[in-house]
């Protein structure tokens, strides 16, 4: 059996700004602790400016819940090149038995 000695290393990634993702989500308010009897219902994205309202109407809110819609990560270019220093270098060969 050949062993090998890998020496091989990569710099350090580095990206530019993201582009590209979008996240939707639904945000309810709901009156009771089980997340039953919504009060108010928001379709929000990460576009949106904040969702904010001071005034609720007939009730207190209770529990809250924000249900994903639609995620797709942003991606990034990098910005400057990988580089792979190093080498793959043969080393000892050994000898394996096997007991069946």
């Amino acid at each position: 059996m050949l062993l090998v000695n890998d020496t091989r290393k990569c710099s350090e990634c580095t990206c530019g700004p993201p582009s590209g993702g979008k996240c939707v989500a639904e945000t309810v308010l709901f009156r009771n602790e089980n997340c039953g009897d919504p009060l108010i219902t928001t379709i929000l994205s990460a576009v949106d400016a904040p969702a904010c309202t001071s005034a609720i109407g007939d009730g207190d809110i209770v529990s809250m819940g924000i249900f994903a819609l639609q995620s797709e990560p942003a991606t990034c270019v990098p910005s400057e090149p990988v580089i792979v220093s190093g080498r793959l270098e043969e080393g000892k060969t050994h000898v394996a038995c096997c007991d069946r």
